[in-house]
């Protein structure tokens, strides 16, 4: 993604397609999961064309279901996560949304924002910064 004509690289550790539908993105990190709330709603909101339905945060032990367009916390804990069956459940009850080239410029600086305060301008294994 590009930020002020800077290019910033940001990962999301799974992507989960139903029927070629992008359903759920799920950021993994350890320690308190309800910081890394924001971050990866920014990700689902701006990774596709659409706003990705479903997003997991998890710490490998505890993990968080979030609506990607409320951002309300629809499910906690890992047998919470979606199987594929309740995936096309929801799939088929709504409508893809779009972000506005604004909203999505704003998602892309929280992202970037976020992700600066948690690793740091240099690279490490999984971020980085590039001029």
């Amino acid at each position: 993604m590009a930020v002020d004509n800077t290019k910033i690289l940001s990962m999301v550790d799974f992507v989960v397609t139903v029927d070629e539908t992008v359903f759920m993105v799920i950021r993994y990190g350890p320690g308190s999961i309800v910081t890394r709330e924001r971050p990866a709603l920014a990700a689902a909101r701006i990774l596709a064309q659409y706003q990705i339905p479903c997003t997991v945060v998890t710490n490998g032990e505890d993990a968080e279901i979030l609506d990607t367009l409320t951002g309300e916390v629809v499910g906690t804990g890992i047998d919470s996560i979606p199987d594929k069956t309740a995936a096309r459940q929801q799939l088929s009850k709504i409508k893809l949304q779009h972000l506005s080239p604004e909203q999505s410029d704003v998602e892309k600086r929280i992202l970037s924002a976020y992700d600066w305060l948690e690793h740091s301008l240099e690279c490490d294994d999984d971020w980085c910064a590039t001029e």
